[in-house]
């Protein structure tokens, strides 16, 4: 597989920072992945995103139903967290504690699990995680983020239904303790705690915190919707994530990360990729002004109410485009310089764990 990038912005290679482009490159070390989304073949989609950076990210991360049924523990260990192990990234996985859809799981759910009545698959998770983990004689490792964005209204284990934040704080401590007993600790796997960025409902995020013995990392997710929606309009990072921010810091001193993060290109009145590839750029000065220490993309075209063009690679448009065997995917060069900057941390297929325990742990 061979790729080449044919820029409308800039003539910058994956080890090269444009001057466009050097204001959003961090000082600080940064770790950086993406959830990759796409159809077709997993593993090809990660190799076509690594071809287009010239590097394997140091974090994919991945969506599961966590308590569907005890397959699914199996098949996401196989066409997931492996592939992602393999290609030279530690996988974020986001674990949503649902039966089903969110609309299929009950309104319940957080107390259901806080009782025990999920104990039986979450052991399987705990045990199938720790032979992942520890099975091949090398040590892998991965981010764990269970029940996110609990400060929204459109996910069950929200106390906007018929939870309590009280349920949700039982919840996550019982799944924590189900899995510290299997023996997976601080250095196989860290625990994120991801509220949305914007709280929507009259339940404060900072209600939902499980406490500092029970979380390594605060997540932030966030979205520029710009004037894609009938409701929306263009913010930049500040505005999105400013105020959360500054009310996480004083909750906890843990480490921050945007696990997942994008923006539209829409705004007025049409789509502008060139807007875009600013807010792209304004991000990563964000995130260095206000150390936060992890970024991921959220990677994936998605089209109706509440949905736009997030892609950076292999979207509907873009400022810039790579060709891969021939084919032709639309880009954003402000991504790719960025994340190549020498502060930000590379994934590596020929480190055994990755990551150093300090990178892992957010110690940067």
């Amino acid at each position: 597989m061979t790729g080449s990038t044919t820029t409308s912005e800039s003539t910058s290679t994956p080890t090269t920072t444009s001057t466009a482009d050097a204001a959003s490159a961090p000082s600080d070390p940064l770790l950086t992945g993406a959830y990759i989304g796409g159809s077709g073949s997993y593993a090809g989609n990660l190799e076509l995103f690594e071809d287009w950076l010239g590097h394997p990210p140091a974090l994919t991360m991945e969506f599961v139903e966590g308590l569907r049924s005890r397959d699914v523990v199996s098949r996401f260990l196989a066409n997931r967290m492996t592939p992602i192990w393999e290609a030279g990234s530690v996988p974020v996985v986001t674990w949503l504690p649902s039966t089903g859809t969110t609309t299929e799981t009950a309104d319940d759910i957080a107390r259901e699990v806080a009782d025990g009545d999920h104990d039986a698959l979450i052991e399987r998770w705990a045990a199938r995680l720790r032979d992942w983990t520890f099975g091949d004689g090398t040590q892998r490792r991965f981010y764990f983020r269970p029940g996110h964005e609990m400060n929204g209204n459109w996910f069950p284990w929200s106390a906007d239904s018929s939870s309590t934040t009280n349920d949700y704080i039982e919840m996550w401590r019982r799944i924590h303790g189900i899995f510290t007993e299997n023996g997976l600790d601080g250095t196989t796997m860290q625990w994120m705690w991801s509220p949305n960025a914007d709280e929507i409902g009259g339940v404060r995020a900072e209600a939902y915190y499980p406490g500092d013995d029970y979380v390594d990392w605060v997540g932030l997710d966030g979205f520029n919707f710009g004037d894609s929606q009938s409701y929306s309009e263009w913010r930049t990072p500040e505005e999105i994530f400013g105020s959360m921010l500054e009310r996480m810091r004083e909750l906890t001193t843990k480490p921050v990360a945007l696990p997942e993060v994008a923006s539209s290109s829409f705004r007025g009145d049409d789509y502008t990729p060139s807007a875009k590839a600013r807010w792209v750029r304004r991000l990563f000065s964000f995130a260095d002004d206000n150390d936060v220490r992890m970024v991921n993309w959220f990677n994936t075209e998605k089209s109706g109410v509440d949905e736009s063009d997030w892609a950076v690679f292999g979207g509907e448009r873009g400022t810039d485009t790579h060709e891969i065997d021939g084919e032709s995917y639309a880009t954003y060069n402000a991504y790719r310089a960025t994340v190549n900057s020498p502060s930000v941390i590379r994934g590596d297929a020929d480190t055994a764990a990755r990551l150093t325990d300090r990178e892992f742990s957010g110690d940067l």
